[in-house]
């Protein structure tokens, strides 16, 4: 790993990041009973993926898999 830090991303173009991304959630409201119905299904998929998963590798499986993998100190991960 390098000592010197990459320089941050500049284009006179593109307007700063903070700024784009509180106006990207400022604009990304939703009613909330479409909140819970959005949470509701993501919670039935990532249960149902985990339940799937749990026979595979020794209940590891995509993300896991790849951090056991690739650890983060390593140069790969």
């Amino acid at each position: 790993m390098s000592s010197n830090p990459m320089p941050a991303f500049d284009a006179p173009f593109a307007e700063d990041d903070t700024l784009l991304a509180r106006k990207l959630l400022d604009e990304a409201t939703l009613a909330p009973d479409a909140e819970q119905r959005i949470d509701a299904r993501a919670t039935r998929l990532i249960e149902a993926i985990r339940a799937q998963a749990s026979g595979i590798a020794g209940g590891l499986g995509g993300v896991e898999e790849m951090l056991r993998e690739y650890s983060l100190s390593t140069k790969e991960g």
